[in-house]
């Protein structure tokens, strides 16, 4: 072999091995995408549910804080009717 078959062939190698680097990293990329994509589906899903039930309850709580408030003040208000009385 010459030198110039030699040096093609060192070069086709180099290719064929970065060629094979890149199609593994793809094929890597390809299946990490497809094991992560449910999950990420699933972890936003959760995520939304969790902010709805957040807001149910802050909205609970308002209400029954606006109950506690009314209720107080009716209270108020009848004792201090009893002590003008």
């Amino acid at each position: 072999m010459s030198n110039g078959q030699i040096s093609a062939l060192k070069t086709f190698l180099e290719l064929s091995r970065s060629l094979i680097v890149l199609c593994l990293g793809i094929v890597f990329l390809l299946v990490f995408y497809i094991v992560r994509a449910p999950l990420i589906k699933k972890r936003r899903e959760l995520e939304n549910q969790l902010k709805l039930s957040m807001r149910k309850y802050e909205t609970e709580n308002l209400e029954l804080d606006q109950i506690n408030f009314y209720g107080l003040l009716e209270t108020t208000n009848i004792f201090n009717n009893e002590k003008n009385d």
